[in-house]
């Protein structure tokens, strides 16, 4: 059955906001048409269904922990990367399988149901696999390996983050090894990865706290937490984040960096030098509920980079809300809703490579519909500003 979509203004994000603009959808929720400006008559809207609102598509989350979701409201805030590292090292997984598996249900139905239509999720076991089976979200699935922090081999990690994609593979889901930053992977491991089987894309957590700097000094949080657990760094030598990944990531893979709390212009500037394929999540509400501060997208922004939200985890966040995600970036830097919207939609598709199928209302893709309520006339958020599924 068709279905005709108008609203005060709909946002193709692949092009200008339209006012009273219309989205025509076939039975499998494929973009058939969009309309121009006024195509409904607010008066007379005939078989149009309208709403008071911003219709959208659907959201796209680049950085996720869905497994955590039964850590909602278990670690405090303000704690600072290195203890909140800590903190989620002594508590994880510590809390009855059934008890994860109805968290991680439940915050899959809130994503979908908020909006958003594809998830880049970063696991470690797979716990969370056979919610994603039964999901109407497009996961991508990063079996996230690290070997020293873990106390393992740097063989078992390899092996386990293979055993991961492997029953990821057998539920039918898309699935890639990864590493887990710059600071928890030793120099073999680093070496290693893109030798290794599935690894289309490294989704990587990178240039998150002032501590990832201070390690490389051997001072800070990070250098004592791990001279406390006996921990040996074999990569210090590199120097900084930026140069571990230059040196062993290869120019062809596909990176997404993660967090980028203290990126700098030269950090950019390298990695935009080296990689095609590069894409950059920012996760506001994980940094300011860690660290209580906003990565610099001021200055992120004027480098034109493939920009994209994630929501993190509920270990670090009070909501999988991708509108409060944008609300924090528009409010913090005065940016409007179609370019925050862009970094919540097409943006991330580009770094999923789903782009083809989602992320902007087009003709033949099939991009969800969601309804932001609750802006200002200026389209600005509020406290109370929301969104819904309405396909």
């Amino acid at each position: 059955m068709t279905r005709k979509i108008g609203a005060k203004v709909v946002m193709p994000v692949s092009g200008e906001p339209i006012r009273n603009g219309v989205v025509t959808f076939d039975e499998a929720g494929r973009v058939t048409a969009v309309s121009g400006e006024n195509g409904f008559d607010p008066a007379c809207p005939g078989d149009v269904e309208v709403y008071d609102g911003v219709l959208t598509p659907g959201f796209v989350n680049t950085h996720s922990h869905l497994e955590l979701a039964y850590m909602a409201g278990v670690l405090p805030p303000g704690t600072g990367l290195a203890g909140f590292i800590k903190r989620v090292m002594e508590s994880k997984f510590t809390f009855p399988e059934e008890v994860q598996r109805k968290a991680i249900a439940d915050a899959d139905k809130h994503l979908w149901e908020s909006g958003v239509q594809a998830v880049g999720d970063i696991s470690n076991t797979t716990v969370s696999f056979e919610t994603k089976k039964n999901s109407p979200i497009k996961y991508v699935t990063y079996a996230e390996i690290f070997d020293f922090m873990a106390g393992m081999s740097t063989e078992a990690a390899m092996q386990q983050g293979e055993e991961v994609v492997a029953q990821a593979e057998r539920m039918g889901l898309e699935a890639y090894v990864t590493l887990h930053a710059t600071y928890s992977v030793s120099d073999k491991l680093f070496g290693a990865w893109h030798e290794m089987k599935h690894t289309g894309c490294l989704s990587i957590h990178y240039r998150e706290s002032l501590a990832d700097d201070e390690l490389f000094d051997r001072t800070g949080p990070f250098w004592d937490y791990f001279q406390e657990k006996g921990f040996e760094l074999d990569f210090l030598n590199d120097g900084s984040s930026t140069n571990r990944i230059l040196r062993h990531i290869p120019a062809n893979r596909r990176v997404l960096l993660v967090h980028n709390s203290n990126v700098t212009a030269s950090d950019i500037e390298q990695m935009k030098a080296k990689y095609e394929r590069l894409s950059w999540a920012l996760c506001p509400m994980s940094n300011l509920y860690i660290e209580g501060k906003l990565p610099p997208v001021e200055l992120m922004s004027a480098y034109n980079l493939n920009l994209t939200i994630g929501t993190d985890s509920l270990s670090s966040n009070t909501d999988l809300s991708m509108v409060a995600e944008m609300r924090a970036l528009a409010e913090g830097f005065n940016l409007p809703l179609p370019v925050v919207l862009r970094w919540a939609t097409l943006n991330g598709a580009k770094a999923l490579e789903m782009d083809r199928e989602i992320g902007s209302f087009e003709v033949g893709k099939t991009p969800g519909a969601v309804l932001i309520e609750g802006l200002d006339e200026a389209l600005r958020f509020t406290p109370t500003t929301s969104s819904r599924r309405l396909i």
